[in-house]
């Protein structure tokens, strides 16, 4: 049963895409496995070349003095965020470090970089992490640190509230000086002293006490608030030395490296296929040209050179051109097309193959077809058919006699003849354009129901375009990688400059084992088995 293709009616474009994408994946998966498995191999290179890091760490509380305790979470994380960040400073000063790295003498050295401190959730305990490339120095780096911590914090206290302490101290003992001095003169003097001076004396050393008092206690606040604002290190938890290297982890190493060359294989394998010019798939075509496609047609290699749709007329490649057949018919139901010329954008598209492949079809629907060798410059169906092209249609421009007309003619089946080319003459689209080419194809339309014309392709030369104007259609034939898009919308504008009537475009080359080129009726697994090989050329 012929199917034909439905140019309104186009499968889901995304669909069809994500379908590609995914077969380009997996056309490419030895790639993908390579660049992964070579990205995995340098991570693990790289990972054994790094030098071990060992990680210890000891947990520590920080007893703020006079913090006001607070059930607020937002306050609790506020502070928690403050005493983390303030005494992650202090840990990672370099008067500190260079006091932990005294203490350690030549077990070895740290630096900022090799200390992180970060508080655990909802309390006021701190974790101290200390890297380095020898465990023993890690951990006594580590307990070293809350040392020194310790000894600072005790330093910043005592310097703080030392001047008030002093300026206390010392008035105390002026006022002790001075009360010392009153109680001597009024012991020593008393006998002498008249009541009046007596009474003054004593008043003076009862107000040395009360200034002496209210010294003593401004210094009592001040040592109380001393200590109720120090802040306390506790070393809850002890570093011990590690046993095992926190870095490099080759395992973790190597499965990232695999992961990003995987994507990176991917990504570049989805890029280079956007940036490729050449027709990828029919959609494509449609959308550039805005023609419909009239068949998809598979890769195959003729029989003994032969048209395929004539030696293997049940192949699934024969049933693509008789979807052909079918698809031109509805193309001429108004008007029914007498002179078919079939071209493409470039050599090497197939234009021969689909061109002798439609007239073999044509004839076999029982129409008297006729197959005629346009490309004056380049033949090449007598080569298909294996006859020798002696003698064609430039004899017909020489010869006026209309009775000598069927001589270059060539029988090959039932409804089928093919005239070749004949000598190559000095001006082909000189002919081709003339009207002596003219008067020659109304003459093949008063004997034959149907003309098919094998013509160069448009790019190349100006024989299609100036034999366009005078057929009922045009097929343009694009091969699947290797049509640049860009050559088949010139192609297709240079025939519409030219005034000729575009039927479709006809899609060679096509890879029925691609998931995403099955929209295509005639390739629908239910019916056949993949018939591929090499594409066949013009």
């Amino acid at each position: 049963m012929n199917t034909a293709y439905n140019p309104s009616e186009p499968p889901d474009a995304t669909s069809v895409e994500l379908k590609k994408f995914l077969w380009l994946l997996w056309h490419k998966a030895w790639l993908l496995a390579v660049v992964g498995l070579l990205a995995g191999l340098g991570a693990y290179v790289f990972s054994k070349l790094q030098t071990p890091l060992y990680e210890a760490e000891t947990i520590v509380l920080i007893d703020e003095g006079g913090t006001a305790q607070s059930t607020s979470y937002s306050a609790i994380y506020l502070i928690s965020d403050r005493i983390t960040k303030t005494y992650a400073a202090m840990l990672t000063r370099q008067p500190i470090l260079d006091r932990v790295n005294e203490a350690l003498g030549g077990v070895g050295t740290i630096h900022k970089e090799d200390v992180s401190v970060s508080a655990v959730q909802d309390t006021q305990l701190l974790a101290v992490k200390v890297r380095h490339a020898s465990p023993q120095a890690a951990a006594a780096a580590a307990n070293r640190l809350v040392d020194v911590l310790r000894e600072e914090l005790s330093k910043m206290r005592a310097s703080r509230y030392s001047a008030s302490k002093q300026n206390l101290a010392d008035q105390m003992t002026q006022v002790e000086e001075q009360i010392a001095a009153s109680a001597e003169a009024l012991e020593s003097q008393a006998s002498r002293l008249s009541q009046a001076e007596k009474a003054t004396l004593e008043t003076r050393l009862a107000e040395y006490h009360v200034i002496y008092a209210r010294l003593l206690a401004d210094y009592e606040r001040i040592r109380l608030a001393e200590a109720q604002a120090s802040a306390s290190v506790v070393q809850v938890q002890p570093a011990y030395e590690p046993a095992v290297p926190v870095s490099p982890q080759a395992g973790r190493t190597v499965l990232l490296a695999v992961a990003a060359g995987l994507l990176a294989a991917a990504a570049l394998v989805l890029g280079l296929n956007i940036l490729d010019d050449r027709v990828q798939d029919p959609l494509q075509v449609t959308a550039l040209t805005g023609l419909p496609v009239l068949a998809s047609i598979g890769q195959h290699v003729p029989n003994s050179g032969e048209p395929v749709a004539q030696t293997q007329p049940r192949s699934p490649v024969s049933e693509a051109f008789r979807a052909l057949r079918t698809n031109v018919r509805f193309m001429g139901v108004d008007r029914p097309l007498k002179r078919i010329l079939v071209t493409s954008a470039i050599p090497e598209e197939g234009k021969t193959t689909v061109a002798s492949n439609l007239a073999v079809v044509m004839a076999q629907s029982g129409l008297r077809t006729l197959l005629v060798d346009a490309d004056l410059r380049r033949p090449r169906i007598h080569k298909l058919f294996k006859l020798d092209n002696s003698a064609g249609l430039t004899n017909l421009f020489l010869n006026s006699d209309g009775e000598a007309f069927s001589g270059p003619i060539r029988h090959m089946g039932d409804d089928l003849e093919v005239l070749f080319s004949g000598g190559t003459p000095p001006n082909p689209a000189e002919l081709l354009g003339s009207k002596k080419m003219a008067a020659l194809l109304e003459g093949m339309d008063a004997g034959y129901d149907l003309v098919i014309l094998d013509t160069p392709p448009v790019l190349t030369v100006t024989d299609a375009a100036a034999l366009s104007s005078a057929v009922d259609g045009v097929i343009v034939v694009a091969k699947l990688g290797q049509t640049r898009r860009l050559a088949l919308k010139h192609a297709v504008e240079e025939l519409r400059k030219a005034k000729a009537k575009i039927l479709g475009v006809v899609i060679n080359g096509v890879d029925a084992r691609k998931p995403h080129y099955y929209y295509s009726t005639v390739y629908k697994e239910r019916y056949y088995q993949p018939y591929t090989s090499s594409t066949a050329a013009d």
